[in-house]
């Protein structure tokens, strides 16, 4: 009985594994809100982020800590998309267009703009030199238009998790009968 036990929970560890009979080797790195991620969208993903960072930081290399940070990044991103993200479709929350061009060039730019865009000299944000990167964009290298075009969805994203935000907290409130038992509760001594 127990040699027959042990052979039918090998066999059932192989008929049931990725690496086992039945199945060839897998790419899926895991399950997200029921979306596979493999390791080939993984990876380009991860690519993209270290290329983006080299360009960020003008350095060629990066050290193995960069690399793992980078790649939690990228994990990150995609529990991100397939958790919050699924909730902000549901709830219709979008960025729009012009929305985007006012935290670029509109009356509160986003704090990166700013400080990407601040005159060395007199200190102050540039408005137009805003203007002319954005009319000049198309005639400027392909890394420069990439890096833009991701910092864009950068902040865009981030638009749409403050909306999410505000709208949690909105949502939250205490009654005033709440209120009152917290605080009979908090001046009661035993």
């Amino acid at each position: 009985f127990v040699g027959v036990s042990m052979l039918l929970f090998i066999l059932g560890d192989l008929v049931t594994s990725n690496t086992g009979l039945m199945h060839r080797n897998s790419d899926v790195l895991g399950v997200i809100g029921g979306e596979k991620i493999h390791y080939q969208e993984f990876e380009k993903r991860v690519d993209q982020l270290t290329e983006n960072y080299k360009l960020n930081t003008r350095t060629e290399n990066i050290d193995q800590n960069t690399t793992d940070m980078l790649r939690d990044q990228a994990w990150n991103l995609y529990v991100n998309d397939n958790t919050l993200g699924l909730e902000y479709e549901k709830l219709g929350l979008t960025c729009s267009s012009d929305e985007l061009f006012d935290m670029v060039a509109g009356s509160n730019p986003h704090p990166q703009v700013v400080q990407a865009f601040t005159d060395p000299n007199t200190k102050m944000f540039d408005k137009n030199a805003v203007l002319k990167f954005l009319k000049d964009l198309p005639n400027r290298d392909e890394n420069v238009q990439r890096q833009w075009k991701s910092f864009e969805q950068g902040i865009r994203d981030e638009r749409v998790a403050d909306k999410y935000r505000t709208l949690i907290k909105g949502g939250i409130f205490t009654t005033t009968a709440e209120a009152k038992a917290a605080y009979n509760d908090n001046g009661r001594q035993a």
